[in-house]
């Protein structure tokens, strides 16, 4: 097997010319170069013969060789089977004989006499032109290689016309389409529901020249419909017609599993609201029940029986209607929220009249569950219930680190002990029903969000949610 040899090696070039002073002329020329040759032939059978045996890294052909065929059919043949480059070197300049020879595709056609300084250049930017074509071959097989054995559909279409000029296999699998269909295709007709793609989409702050389209509509050849998702790359090519690589993600399956999910939680929730109704119809039953018992049965040792049990029938009605309260957490699907809009809407809820509140930059906005509104209803009603009364400011901030956006909830009221900073997020924690705070975090984790209190003990409570990138946007105007 021959092996690689780079451009720095040196380079063996074979001699095939019929007229023996000019070859051994031609090979002391050569040599005096600092190239590599073997004894010069003279016909063009054996050029054929030497070129599958030695490898040579050029080939000098001469057009018209001893024997019956000529140079020009003996590059012919070597270029069938083998990557040589050849230079014709020869004495005839007709235009019958040079639309011949070009089309072998030699890289130089030389007329005799050659001066030593033409041929040195000649066959110096030949061998580089070579390496760098033989580079680039490889470089497009790689390409290629990828493309047409991708998972994902990859589709080119001009920016300017929004035809669709390319497609991998992947796309007319998933799609019907051929190669002959796609020929009059722009990209609205196979994505009929996506946005119009233009420059402006990859010159946005932060795009670096990507623009993602999300969640489409594929229409098949069948006319049926298939969930993808896209993103797009600009293609830059010095000012002439733009390209735009588009990768089509299918996501059919993930969005039927997605479907039958939400069907199913419906379902449970359901069940759920039917049954909620059903034992408050019971503990209303057992409250009434109850009051009897302590109008007609007025025992004083009973006392503190009918104590007990009025506040555990209190306690059970709480528990059921605060889960009424979150029956929709992670059933609905995540959407992005206005922090400032949603975190006012609970301030309107609640009794703050005394309180300064900062709902902090406008423009951020959470993608998380629908129920992120209860997140922040229930840390401002936690702050109000033990920030005391000297609390006077609640205030919402936000900074970006390495790992994300921190969003902070900080009061200056009494704070949480260092003992229980984690206590009060587990379920069944605190005076009241100990739900509140472990559902908000239960509420930020549907989205791969986290919460910790890292106030100071007696000067303030602070509430850090931690939000991954890619979870939090700035958007200045809401579309």
């Amino acid at each position: 097997m021959r092996r690689n040899r780079s451009m720095r090696e040196v380079k063996k070039i074979l001699i095939v010319e019929d007229d023996a002073l000019i070859a051994m002329n031609l090979m002391e020329t050569l040599n005096s170069f600092g190239y590599a040759t073997d004894p010069p032939i003279a016909t063009g059978e054996d050029a054929v013969f030497q070129a599958c045996t030695i490898f040579p890294d050029l080939i000098l052909m001469d057009i018209q060789l001893a024997g019956k065929m000529t140079g020009i059919e003996a590059a012919a043949k070597i270029r069938q089977t083998h990557d040589i480059p050849i230079i014709y070197l020869t004495a005839f300049s007709d235009e019958e004989r040079l639309r011949e020879a070009i089309s072998t595709e030699p890289y130089a056609y030389l007329i005799k006499p050659v001066q030593n300084q033409e041929l040195r250049t000649s066959i110096e930017v030949t061998l580089y032109k070579h390496f760098m074509d033989k580079a680039l071959r490889e470089s497009e097989e790689r390409y290629h290689t990828v493309i047409t054995q991708a998972i994902e559909g990859i589709i080119l279409f001009n920016l300017n016309t929004n035809f669709i000029i390319e497609t991998n296999p992947a796309v007319k699998n998933l799609s019907g389409y051929t190669d002959e269909d796609f020929k009059t295709m722009k990209l609205a007709d196979l994505l009929p529901s996506a946005p119009l793609i233009t420059e402006s989409r990859f010159t946005e702050p932060g795009c670096m020249l990507q623009y993602r389209l999300g969640e489409q509509k594929l229409r098949c050849k069948d006319s049926s419909f298939l969930d993808v998702e896209c993103t797009s790359s600009l293609i830059k090519n010095d000012g002439k017609s733009k390209l735009v690589c588009l990768i089509v993600h299918d996501i059919t399956e993930r969005k039927k599993a997605e479907t039958a999910l939400f069907e199913a939680n419906k379902k449970l929730n359901l069940l759920g609201e039917i049954t909620r109704h059903d034992v408050l119809n019971q503990i209303m039953a057992l409250r009434s029940y109850f009051q009897f018992s302590k109008v007609y049965v007025k025992e004083p040792a009973h006392a503190d029986l009918y104590r007990k049990e009025e506040e555990i029938i209190r306690i059970l009605e709480r528990q059921i209607i605060f889960t009424r309260d979150y029956q929709n957490m992670g059933v609905k699907r995540p959407e992005w929220q206005n922090v400032a809009e949603i975190f006012e809407k609970a301030v309107s809820a609640l009794d703050v009249n005394r309180i300064q509140v900062d709902t902090g930059r406008r423009d951020l906005e959470l993608f998380a569950d629908p129920l992120l509104e209860k997140v922040f209803y229930n840390l401002l009603d936690n702050s109000l219930r033990y920030g005391d009364e000297r609390m006077s400011s609640i205030r919402i901030l936000s900074r970006e680190d390495e790992n994300g956006l921190v969003v902070s909830f900080e009061d200056n009221g009494v704070g949480i002990p260092q003992d229980k900073k984690e206590m009060i997020f587990h379920h069944g924690f605190g005076k009241n029903t100990g739900l509140g705070l472990f559902l908000v975090r239960e509420i930020l984790g549907i989205t791969g969000m986290t919460i910790k209190e890292r106030g100071v003990p007696g000067e303030c409570a602070q509430f850090e949610i931690m939000v991954p990138k890619g979870q939090y946007r700035f958007k200045k105007q809401r579309e």
